[in-house]
């Protein structure tokens, strides 16, 4: 394989934040892998996956469109990582149709999370204890940036967590069970249903959801039910009572896990 050009931005350093606040960034279409060495911190990822993040860590994000990250910390002395982003073209100019399988060409970012092990905190320590500046300098970090996305995407792409491995047409299926619950998260059908649907066992799609959108079915669809409830009484479309049996909630039931969520109840959104 012969690549013409690409571009990769390495990045390391210690974040701080003050543990009541939640910073946010923009993740920018691409490819972003997070290795997290030391610390932790929660991350909430486009509208509403929340991932706890313990180091050592790995957090890896394939998109093809810039979506918003909220940062949560829970350590007071900091989050040490190391942090490399490619840009789409050279992401799948490097990682040809490997990349489609970590999720690049669905709506929904890939999202995939994982302990670290020892041959990429190795390579994470490298690049954070890089021994040459200048030129030089940037070409290490470079090279050793890509020796880590290898490293990292070669293991997601392994397994689905469970030792079955993963094909192109598992994700395309995934794929279609994430459109089936994000169109109609009030009408979400059973795992059994879904799993036939879209023609999975329901224990490889239940693992390979969590692997490729970091979120249980469950979670998932709860949060979205949420997020449509929030629309509905925030724009005067409807009442609490009626969002509520329109998302699948009792009146109640809506409250209490809106509060959960959002930190207000439906009712003040009026």
């Amino acid at each position: 394989m012969s690549v013409s050009s690409f571009s990769i931005a390495v990045a390391d350093g210690v974040f701080r934040a003050d543990p009541s606040a939640l910073p946010t960034e923009t993740v920018l279409p691409g490819l972003k892998l997070g290795l997290v060495m030391s610390g932790r911190f929660g991350l909430t990822v486009d509208g509403g996956r929340d991932l706890d993040i313990a180091g050592p860590a790995i957090c890896l994000l394939v998109a093809e469109r810039a979506f918003e990250t909220r940062h949560g910390m829970t350590a007071q002395d900091g989050v040490r990582y190391v942090t490399i982003a490619l840009d789409p073209a050279s992401r799948d100019d490097l990682l040809g149709s490997d990349a489609e399988r970590l999720g690049a060409g669905s709506g929904a970012p890939g999202i995939h999370q994982a302990r670290a092990g020892r041959t990429a905190c190795a390579l994470a320590l490298q690049i954070a204890t890089c021994p040459f500046s200048g030129g030089i300098g940037r070409a290490w970090r470079a090279a050793k940036g890509l020796e880590l996305v290898a490293t990292v995407a070669a293991g997601f792409l392994e397994t689905d967590g469970r030792g079955a491995r993963l094909t192109s047409r598992d994700l395309e299926r995934l794929r279609e069970a994430y459109h089936i619950l994000k169109t109609a998260p009030a009408d979400a059908p059973t795992l059994p249903v879904l799993a036939r649907r879209v023609g999975m066992n329901v224990r490889k799609l239940t693992d390979g959801f969590r692997r490729q959108f970091g979120t249980s079915i469950a979670d998932f669809v709860a949060e979205e039910r949420l997020q449509l409830a929030y629309r509905l009484i925030s724009t005067g479309e409807m009442g609490v009572a009626e969002a509520a049996y329109r998302v699948g909630y009792s009146p109640n039931h809506l409250s209490t896990a809106f509060r959960r969520r959002f930190g207000i109840s439906p009712g003040r959104l009026r």
